[in-house]
């Protein structure tokens, strides 16, 4: 057996093809995107910082903290949160503030459970439902958002941890100005940790959208069933999903370099015109060739090791397989 990784881009992209443009339909891509949308709900997100700058009589330079800085620094900080805090109220605000953001981040990740499911069955069917999808693999949905909530708790924990555990050890080091090499060594060595539990964590997302995802909707099972279904595979076959996720990352890396390249080319007017999609629903509308060949990539990569993990239709070897078994293309 021959693993390909280029062979099911390929596959995927024809597939892209097919659903987008063979006939261009409006009402069709409007429901595609939508579920596309609810798909990546919450996660394209940007942050951006900023530098701490003083400004002199002819020059901005890089504002320096030494221990001094800082220990006055935690200080007020702490003082500020006293104050703050002395009457109910400000506390009471604070309290229904969070709870309707942990409210709202929950509704997020419930949509956009839902939604990968939606979204995967109009790309394997060829078609743009929002209805019956919704309604036919809600359990599914409901199934992985629970394991969502579960696992990003525990990293959450985790990570929140590390923090707490690095400035427990740093910001007296450095108030005190005792920041030995026993210290840096064990900063380095958390930021070792984090990062190689952040790599762990991104590949088991990558498992579960790309793959675990569609054999819960081939076998209409929960989430835990469905990780045990793709485990019997992983255990045997780990080297090539190991070398998937670095095809995954050069391609990212590769249209990141595209990205900034015609931003730079086109003057920044590339940059302005990507802000549109930012806009709910008309980015993911507009980035549908894009979203429908992820999609796609894991089903065709899947597909390779044999009938038990080919979730879209079979067909022969001239790539037939791209027309819907139903023939259903419509909306609903």
């Amino acid at each position: 057996m021959t693993i390909q990784y280029l062979e099911p881009l390929s596959r995927a992209w024809q597939r892209t093809k097919l659903i987008l443009f063979q006939p261009f339909a409006f009402e069709k891509w409007l429901g595609l995107g939508f579920t596309a949308w609810l798909a990546t709900l919450g996660e394209n997100t940007s942050s951006g910082g900023r530098t701490v700058l003083d400004a002199g009589d002819d020059d901005h330079r890089i504002r320096r903290y030494d221990h001094d800085d800082v220990s006055d620094w935690a200080g007020d900080t702490v003082e500020a949160a006293r104050d703050f805090f002395a009457s109910g109220l400000e506390a009471t605000i604070v309290g229904i503030l969070v709870l309707l953001c942990i409210l709202v981040a929950l509704l997020v990740v419930w949509l956009s459970s839902r939604g990968h499911f939606m979204f995967l069955d109009n790309v394997v069917h060829n078609r743009s439902r929002v209805v019956d999808p919704w309604r036919r693999l809600g359990h599914l949905g409901d199934s992985l958002f629970f394991w969502r909530l579960v696992v990003g708790g525990i990293c959450f924990l985790f990570f929140a941890g590390l923090a707490v555990a690095g400035l427990l050890s740093w910001l007296p080091a450095i108030a005190d100005d005792d920041l030995t090499a026993i210290g840096v060594l064990g900063m380095v060595l958390l930021g070792l940790v984090a990062v190689a539990v952040g790599l762990l964590f991104a590949f088991m997302e990558m498992l579960l959208y790309h793959f675990v995802v569609p054999l819960m909707y081939r076998y209409n099972i929960g989430v835990l069933e469905g990780w045990r279904s793709f485990l019997t595979l992983l255990q045997r076959e780990t080297v090539y999903f190991v070398l998937y996720a670095a095809f995954l990352l050069v391609i990212y890396l590769v249209l990141g370099v595209a990205v900034v390249m015609i931003g730079l080319m086109t003057c920044c007017l590339g940059f302005l015109a990507m802000m549109v999609l930012a806009v709910p629903v008309i980015g993911a509308t507009l980035m549908l060739p894009f979203h429908v060949t992820w999609r796609g990539l894991g089903l065709e990569f899947m597909a390779q090791f044999g009938d038990d993990f080919r979730v879209l239709p079979r067909g022969d070897d001239h790539g037939n397989d791209l027309v819907p078994a139903d023939g259903d293309d419509g909306t609903a």
